[in-house]
């Protein structure tokens, strides 16, 4: 479900943003955004525009201020909400 992939999605960037990487003798933080959709099946999307729309959720991820996770759904007819 589009529930359990943004918890999964969201439990990623909470280690990502925990972690510390030592590189050149420095301790360096990173941060992710990360957008995540779903595919309608019935009848099939197509891969451009699941895609599309994940690309759309990162966007708001990172325009509402980037480290985060941001669930964009899909409507029965394709639509995005």
């Amino acid at each position: 479900t589009l529930a359990s992939a943004t918890k999964v999605a969201e439990k990623c960037r909470e280690k990502i943003a925990a972690a510390v990487v030592k590189f050149d003798q420095q301790e360096i933080r990173v941060t992710v955004s990360i957008g995540v959709t779903e595919a309608i099946l019935n009848p099939p999307e197509a891969q451009d525009t699941i895609i599309s729309r994940a690309d759309k959720a990162l966007y708001q991820a990172k325009e509402l201020g980037r480290n985060r996770a941001i669930a964009l759904p899909s409507e029965p007819n394709g639509k995005t909400k």
